[in-house]
């Protein structure tokens, strides 16, 4: 079964009226998300969807009726399988919300920030309703009197949970992640080997493709190689010349970044730009 690598979507773009998103997903494929992360929050609602959710540095079964919780500056991907099950995306702005509401001084009342919300939440038909309205309803007032409702839910099922904050060493490990998705980031243009990435954060090479993959769902060299596909493709779009693109992106030969393109995008880079200048 062939898998389906989904796009990196880092930055979510709002109109200023309308600070929230709420879009619906299936997937009949096996699909991934590569490790990302973006300023807004996110709440996932799930009806019957599977898969595996990796949030923080932290694994979820994904099964049933669920609700997960998505700080900012939190990396996150998933594994979804085949179902008919449905996903809600809600996103919502803090900086743009702070025209009608402060999301923070909300939170503080109740002792708690966006950060520190309990990201596995299990109120699935508590949340539907308030993201229903959000879906169907552009009327301001009506969608911020949910948003409000969205955050007290969230704080309750915070308390309601005996851990809700992450451990020191799950922490740590999220920290760490997040550590190397900013270092890869900076320097996935240039060449450079397991050893010398996993030595510049103190691990042994297997350790670290093991905490990565542990904590990603994917292995390190697979993250890699799409954020390099992902960068390609906006580069090809500017008329930059394949080889060009090819050595921008770290790739050591140009044979090996058309074959790895191919296979990640589905055409050849060639194909991609002819099909992106018509």
């Amino acid at each position: 079964m062939n898998r389906i690598f989904t796009a990196f979507i880092e930055h979510k773009e709002f109109k200023k009226s309308r600070p929230w998103t709420v879009v619906e997903q299936r997937y009949s494929s096996l699909t991934v998300s590569t490790p990302h992360y973006a300023d807004t929050v996110e709440i996932l609602l799930y009806d019957n969807a599977r898969g595996s959710a990796y949030i923080g540095g932290r694994k979820f079964e994904i099964t049933g009726k669920q609700v997960f919780y998505i700080p900012p500056q939190t990396v996150h991907s998933f594994e979804y399988l085949p179902s008919d099950g449905e996903i809600l995306v809600v996103k919502l702005q803090p900086s743009m919300l702070r025209d009608f509401i402060n999301t923070e001084r909300i939170l503080s009342e109740y002792g708690v920030s966006l950060a520190s919300l309990e990201i596995n939440q299990t109120n699935y038909d508590d949340f539907y309703p308030f993201v229903k309205v959000l879906r169907e309803n552009d009327d301001v007032s009506c969608a911020l009197s949910s948003i409000i409702s969205i955050l007290n839910l969230l704080v309750r099922g915070t308390r309601e949970k005996e851990n809700s904050k992450l451990s020191g060493s799950s922490e740590s490990s999220a920290n760490m992640i997040n550590e190397i998705i900013a270092w890869t980031e900076k320097n996935y243009q240039r060449r450079f080997s397991l050893d010398e990435v996993s030595g510049r954060f103190g691990y042994t090479k297997n350790y670290f493709c093991d905490m990565f993959k542990s904590k990603t769902g994917i292995t390190y060299l697979k993250y890699l190689n799409t954020l390099r596909i992902s960068n390609a493709c906006d580069m090809i779009k500017t008329g930059i010349p394949i080889n060009r693109v090819s050595h921008l992106c770290g790739f050591e030969t140009d044979s090996y970044f058309i074959q790895l393109f191919k296979k990640t995008i589905g055409v050849t880079p060639k194909q991609y730009q002819m099909g992106k200048m018509r």
